[in-house]
């Protein structure tokens, strides 16, 4: 993986914490705080991944990153919710890296699930497939309910967990995504945040049992496309999955940073 410029690595970060903050603000009970080194971004819900703090600037040495790790421990056992630490690779001191898991390890947390920021022109992208599918876009209880529960099935979740923590907050007017029904029966879902003038993709998923046929692929076109009718826009970011990052480098996406999100165990 050959990673870009400084300029790009920097985006890559600010449009985790601003896609995040989105998140947090779409829920209830979400706060967005900033801090020294660290942004906190929790919807405060049953779901982790939406209760999330971020590197907000690079680490200058392994003494500041003890620091910041505390920071994030204290933050989140005050919170009475489950969380999780999103830390950029690049942006950690280069005497940390080669053992970066064991920094965070020293400190309870463990490598969560790694991921991969990319960076891609809405118009060199390639759905590769032209799925039959009927796109309905979220902005209702009853679709919003649909993405949750196919990104909970996707990845292993409890439906009930998932129903607590994504709101129709999350998304609106200036948000594109879609679920994508086969046959009536939602089964696929994508969503495109537009944070600071760029298409940030997140929440993509398939059902289990319909993996593998390009479904995730063409609703994520789907609403990519969208966004650039309504916005004009062309540059886009996301932030890729192990399982996720071939299909999206097959799309047209190429890699510009390494992040690994951390969480307590049982998290």
């Amino acid at each position: 993986m050959t990673l870009q410029e400084p300029t790009e690595l920097y985006e890559s970060n600010q449009q985790a914490i601003g896609a995040w903050s989105r998140f947090a603000r779409g829920g209830p009970r979400g706060r967005v705080q900033e801090t020294p080194g660290v942004t906190f971004t929790f919807a405060n819900v049953p779901l982790a991944f939406f209760n999330m703090a971020f590197l907000s600037a690079p680490v200058l040495n392994a003494n500041e990153l003890n620091d910041r790790i505390t920071a994030v421990k204290d933050y989140g056992s005050k919170s009475g919710v489950p969380w999780m630490f999103c830390s950029c690779t690049e942006w950690l001191p280069e005497s940390v890296r080669a053992s970066e898991e064991d920094a965070f390890s020293r400190y309870g947390l463990h490598a969560a699930m790694p991921l991969i920021g990319m960076v891609a022109d809405v118009a060199s992208i390639t759905a590769g497939t032209n799925a039959p599918l009927d796109y309905r876009r979220i902005e209702n209880r009853e679709t919003c309910f649909a993405a949750s529960d196919i990104n909970c099935a996707a990845y292993g979740i409890p439906p009930e967990i998932g129903r607590e923590s994504f709101f129709e907050g999350m998304f609106g007017d200036d948000v594109f995504g879609y679920v994508g029904y086969l046959q009536g029966q939602p089964i696929t879902a994508a969503g495109v945040w537009i944070v600071d003038g760029i298409q940030y993709v997140a929440m993509v998923a398939t059902h289990p049992d319909h993996r593998r046929k390009g479904y995730a692929e063409s609703v994520m076109w789907h609403s990519l496309q969208e966004a650039r009718k309504a916005t004009g826009i062309t540059r886009t970011v996301l932030h890729a999955t192990e399982a996720g990052f071939p299909i999206y480098q097959r799309m047209g996406y190429r890699s510009v940073a390494r992040f690994t999100m951390y969480a307590e165990p049982h998290a």
